[in-house]
């Protein structure tokens, strides 16, 4: 059934009741506030760390950047999240919201701090943490937590064993950061598992915040995209002031494939939440219409996307969104509102799905001096550089020390070029060479046990067919990024598995599954 917005907006539970009176933060304005000031920082982010590193032509370091600016940045990051902290609602907002934040400064002493969502984790565990954890028994523990807390134990176990072999003390620097930040979402995951009675006021919040956050990601590139065609192109990792990768576009992400496979999966967040408003009629019997103000937006925003994704130049990104339109046309209630999307999908692809970055498909029609480096129609589908990374990963394993096979060189090892560990490009042989095949095991039974949560409740006979139908579009349309990449620490991946997590509870507390699919 659709939320009213006043239900979102306070987090009220299956009993309706508030929680509290309403204040500034539950409202609109006071949201709008919060948006706007993040995103400020955000941009202004971008802004300063692009001038101290020469817009990144020697590579992206934040350590360029002054201490204490870096410092003044991340406090101003993180008064909002103290502002909301004394509701739940607020903070779950926060999270759903700070997916679409990106980077925040590096600070000494807090490696494991890279994207805002992992600054409001930690806050909004630590809001919920102490009291929820005296009354949780083990018996009320869900399997796709339970088997995330296991992964979290082997990778102590991982990191442990190999300061232990090696003395390493990178390797157990690297591994402590790795295990607060994993441990503190297996944490959080666990005090939303454990608590049904509140999890669909999470769920909504989060739903609700992370729409927010698309609004506002869609403000920033309608001024920034522009920018790309206007400022002459320039080598580097942070340029045209911070939002471009060379002439794509990743806006306040660490990069540009991070915010392609972001605009993604907006898509079916997006209908979802739509879905539970009752902004737009998602019925099979007719176009997608809007049945107010944010529903034109929903409408506006879903033409707008392909551009959008085609801005960060990401090949990833294209090749999934396809199988995310396919997916969407197979359920009915989206069948006919992904129809509309298919104009401007169509013409998007059309336009620049062979080239780098969105200028220089765009300007091959108006020049025929566009650089003939920019065309990617005879590599586009090129992984060489891949198949290398994969063929060391392996061998090294093959090779490595007896135990480490099973336990892995210890997490946070790999992405490292310089480190000499490997460095596979791959998010399962990532996960292989930091945690072994223990933490293969573990991690892969928790993203099943999760994706099984979610199945049951898809058949179009159950109350949430179309919500939990749409969730795992989401959770299918990311899953691409994890062969080219290791997203385990990008806000928008956590963020994604936050909702998924809540989705479950809420879905289980409201109508549990049937007898024999427990």
């Amino acid at each position: 059934m659709a939320r009213l917005q006043s239900e979102v907006a306070t987090g009220s539970g299956t009993s309706g009741v508030l929680e509290e009176p309403l204040s500034l933060f539950d409202r609109a304005p006071g949201k709008l506030l919060v948006v706007g000031g993040l995103f400020a920082t955000a941009v202004a982010w971008c802004f300063i760390r692009s001038h101290y590193d020469d817009w990144g032509t020697d590579g992206l370091s934040d350590s360029a950047v002054p201490l204490p600016l870096r410092a003044l940045v991340m406090l101003a990051m993180l008064v909002p999240a103290l502002l909301l902290f004394g509701k739940e609602s607020r903070l779950a907002w926060l999270a759903g919201l700070s997916a679409s934040l990106g980077t925040v400064p590096l600070l000494p002493l807090l490696p494991f701090l890279r994207d805002y969502t992992h600054l409001v984790m930690i806050v909004w565990l630590i809001a919920v943490g102490p009291s929820m954890f005296r009354r949780v028994s083990i018996e009320g523990v869900p399997p796709f937590a339970a088997f995330l807390l296991v992964y979290v134990a082997i990778c102590v176990v991982s990191t442990t064993a190999n300061y232990v072999m090696f003395g390493n003390v990178w390797q157990l620097k690297v591994g402590v950061a790795y295990l607060i930040l994993f441990g503190a979402f297996a944490l959080l995951i666990c005090a939303i598992a454990v608590a049904p009675g509140k999890a669909e006021m999470r769920f909504d919040n989060l739903l609700d915040g992370f729409v927010w956050g698309v609004a506002g990601q869609t403000l920033v590139a309608l001024v920034a995209v522009p920018a790309l065609f206007y400022v002459p192109f320039t080598i580097g990792n942070d340029t045209v002031y911070g939002i471009g990768y060379y002439d794509k576009y990743k806006s306040t992400f660490s990069g540009p494939v991070s915010l392609g496979m972001y605009f993604v999966m907006s898509v079916p967040l997006l209908l979802l939440w739509a879905h539970r408003r009752d902004a737009l009629d998602l019925s099979a019997r007719a176009l997608a219409r809007p049945r107010d103000v944010a529903g034109w937006v929903v409408l506006v925003y879903l033409q707008l996307m392909p551009w959008l994704m085609m801005a960060t130049g990401s090949r990833t990104a294209r090749v999934t969104f396809v199988l995310t339109l396919l997916m969407l046309l197979a359920i009915p209630r989206t069948r006919k509102g992904t129809v509309m999307m298919l104009p401007s999908t169509i013409a998007a692809y059309s336009v620049s799905f062979f080239y780098q970055s969105l200028p220089a498909a765009v300007y091959r029609f108006v020049s025929s001096d566009v650089d003939p480096s920019r065309d990617l129609s005879n590599r586009f589908f090129a992984v060489q550089d891949r198949t290398e990374l994969a063929k060391e990963t392996i061998s090294t394993m093959v090779n490595a020390p007896h135990g480490l096979d099973m336990l892995g060189f210890g997490p946070g090892t790999g992405g490292y070029r310089l480190s000499g560990f490997p460095e596979p490009h791959n998010f399962l042989m990532n996960q292989w060479a930091e945690t072994g095949v223990l933490g293969i095991i573990a991690l892969t039974c928790f993203f099943v046990a999760l994706i099984w949560g979610l199945l049951q409740h898809a058949p179009a006979t159950r109350q949430w067919s179309c919500p939990a139908g749409l969730l795992l579009v989401t959770l299918l349309s990311f899953a691409p990024a994890n062969l080219t990449y290791n997203p385990s620490y990008w806000g928008v991946s956590m963020s994604m598995v936050l909702i998924m997590s809540a989705a479950v509870v809420a879905f289980d507390q409201r109508e549990p599954p049937p007898v024999g699919l427990k």
